[in-house]
């Protein structure tokens, strides 16, 4: 089912569809409008049946040749859609989207059945760091075992790796192919290497994309693509939790 802009509620409400596995909303969305969404959904879809769920803002933020202000995307806006536990494809794009680590860990203990996952700021703003750290995705290992796709813009600029002790997965991540950091700051790419080869030692350098638009950083996400299958080398044996042959 495929519905656009604020008359997206009311198709819900009209149409009542219990037995919905795919929902695609698209349109000049804001935040609030995709908040009132969600609980549009969570009133009137099954919410063991939703598999794939796509909402795409095209909102414009250029008004009279001067950038308007509009609130980010933030967790309680989609909290309704942690209800739908069965979700394994899911996109949402909207002009900014702040998602910290803590809110990322609510989406990937929600959501365990996620096959591919895209959180998609729109608009390019290298001035502002990203509010969720690359550390976030360990609770995709953690909690995500069929994860194979992850489009998520983090700061890769300090990386805090966990004690052995302390890391709560029994063993690497083996399903994660492709991750796309877009835009996401890094300092150095050994140690973004390093974590990587760690905990997600199946995903494919080439299938590792990004676009920052700064030739520094794009440089230490080359280095990081390059370092990959070197260290995976070195880890065959000793990565974390071992990694099956």
């Amino acid at each position: 089912m495929m519905v656009w802009d604020s008359r997206a509620g009311r198709a819900l409400a009209m149409l009542r569809p219990t037995s919905l596995i795919s929902l695609n909303v698209e349109g000049v969305l804001k935040a609030d409008d995709i908040r009132t969404f969600s609980a549009y959904m969570r009133r009137y879809c099954g919410i063991e049946l939703l598999e794939t769920f796509a909402v795409r803002s095209t909102l414009d933020l250029m008004h009279g040749g001067r950038l308007i202000s509009v609130r980010p995307l933030v967790l309680d806006d989609i909290q309704m859609l942690l209800s739908f536990t069965n979700l394994a494809d899911v996109h949402i794009q909207f002009c900014d989207v702040r998602l910290r680590d803590a809110d990322i860990d609510c989406i990937a203990r929600a959501w365990p059945r996620l096959r591919r996952m895209c959180l998609y700021p729109s608009r390019m703003n290298l001035a502002e760091r990203p509010v969720c750290t690359l550390n976030s995705l360990l609770s995709f290992a953690e909690h995500c075992p069929h994860l194979e796709e992850l489009q998520v813009l983090v700061d890769a600029t300090a990386i805090v790796v966990p004690d052995k002790a302390s890391i709560p997965f029994p063993r690497a991540h083996d399903a994660l192919r492709a991750l796309n950091v877009m835009h996401s700051p890094i300092a150095s790419g050994k140690q973004v290497a390093s974590f990587l080869t760690r905990f997600f030692p199946f995903l494919d350098p080439e299938r590792l994309l990004s676009y920052s638009g700064n030739e520094r950083m794009e440089a230490r996400w080359t280095s990081v693509r390059l370092m990959i299958p070197v260290l995976l080398d070195a880890r065959i044996v000793g990565i974390h939790g071992g990694c099956k042959a």
